[in-house]
């Protein structure tokens, strides 16, 4: 249970996050996706872990959907999480970062592709410490800085370029994000580890709608 915690904690961390509503004096955790498929696979993930429902709606006037939940409990359970996981980043933190905020392109040119896989974040530190973990694992990544302005910040990405190196990547997180779907036929993920078919059999009908779980009562 505890790597599909660390995955939670990743993507919140990649495209979501934390607020206490003083209106509703409840604590709020939001995650972001143009994907509405995978918030239902984070959903299950959620209903699993905690036996929570989640509120799942389209912004107006955006591809973009959102994922809800109130719960003081959960809420103080991902900032325990993060506390460690941003010093210690876990396989399955980096996952969890990957499927929010990665990218991924391949172009075949005959028998040969052109493959870039990648994530960008305003915490540089954090970055270097992904860049070390990947370089442990025989994973070649380029970390780029960039400058913006209006308003100055900056912004780090994570580059992994080439069949072997992005084949070892995908294999290595097994992402679970459709857009990294593409990579199945090039370099498929490995059988062994990383839990790969974890999120597939979790939310069935009727999983978070029984009984009253420990992480669903007091304040939410």
């Amino acid at each position: 249970m505890e790597e599909l915690e660390e995955y939670i904690a990743g993507y919140v961390f990649g495209d979501g996050n934390l607020y206490y509503d003083k209106s509703r004096r409840a604590y709020r955790i939001r995650m972001y996706d143009a994907s509405r498929e995978h918030l239902i696979a984070i959903a299950r993930i959620i209903c699993k872990l905690y036996g929570v429902k989640i509120s799942i709606y389209k912004r107006k006037s955006e591809n973009l959907y959102v994922a809800s939940m109130y719960s003081r409990a959960i809420h103080r359970r991902i900032v325990e999480l993060l506390e460690n996981l941003r010093d210690n980043p876990s396989i399955q933190f980096i996952r969890g970062l990957f499927d929010a905020e990665g990218y991924c392109y391949i172009r075949q040119r005959g028998n040969n592709f052109d493959i870039e896989i990648g994530i960008a974040s305003k915490d540089i530190e954090l970055l270097k410490k992904v860049q070390e973990i990947l370089k442990k694992h025989g994973i070649g990544a380029k970390l780029v800085i960039r400058e913006l302005k209006n308003p100055r910040r900056f912004v780090g990405y994570i580059r992994v370029y080439g069949l072997e190196n992005t084949c070892r990547l995908y294999t290595l997180l097994n992402p679970l994000h459709s857009r990294f779907y593409k990579l199945r036929g090039v370099c498929p993920p490995s059988p062994e580890g990383n839990s790969a078919n974890w999120p597939r059999n979790f939310g069935r009908r009727g999983a978070c709608g029984s009984g009253v779980h420990p992480w669903n009562r007091g304040p939410q």
